[in-house]
């Protein structure tokens, strides 16, 4: 359930927003178009702390994981690096025992494969508009989040990472 996803989360790695001061994270569920998934933005929810999910998803580990991730970051950093918000995005799909891969299908080192002949960088700052490539961005950004992980201390080195502070002015 969502809500264990959300307890697990919250423990390990830090607080959820309460930008509206109500202490609710607010799930909507609704059509979100041909492909079924989920999504946080915060300038998108009028000003709520929100999730949002199409109706057809049906793993909460999954795409619930992934998407808390975004909102604790945003709650600590809002500012942080695109691939950060990725790179322990799906480290927390991970951690949930969801897979690895954009889309939690273990499909790691496919992406790598195809990595190794692109020129994609760390730290990217959009998302590329060719799927494929996009999918590379989250597995590059994931992959050095599991690295950091793996060496320097689990899931507590992850969550000192989230809980740093402003890492630079969103408004810049």
């Amino acid at each position: 359930s969502f809500q264990a996803v959300y307890t697990a989360e919250t423990a390990q790695f830090g607080d959820a927003s309460d930008i509206d001061g109500d202490a609710h994270l607010w799930v909507l569920l609704c059509d979100l178009g041909d492909v079924p998934g989920a999504y946080y933005d915060p300038g998108y929810t009028n000003n709520a702390d929100m999730l949002v999910f199409d109706y057809r998803v049906d793993d909460a580990g999954q795409f619930g994981s992934h998407e808390l991730m975004h909102d604790i970051l945003g709650n600590y950093d809002i500012g942080e690096a695109m691939w950060v918000y990725e790179g322990t995005a799906m480290y927390a799909t991970n951690w949930w025992g969801k897979g690895s891969g954009p889309y939690g299908d273990g499909r790691h080192m496919e992406y790598i494969g195809w990595a190794n002949s692109t020129n994609i960088p760390l730290n990217w700052a959009s998302y590329d508009t060719d799927l494929m490539k996009s999918m590379v961005q989250y597995e590059i950004a994931y992959l050095f989040m599991l690295y950091l992980s793996d060496r320097y201390g689990g899931p507590d080195l992850i969550g000192d990472l989230m809980r740093d502070g402003p890492s630079r002015d969103p408004a810049a």
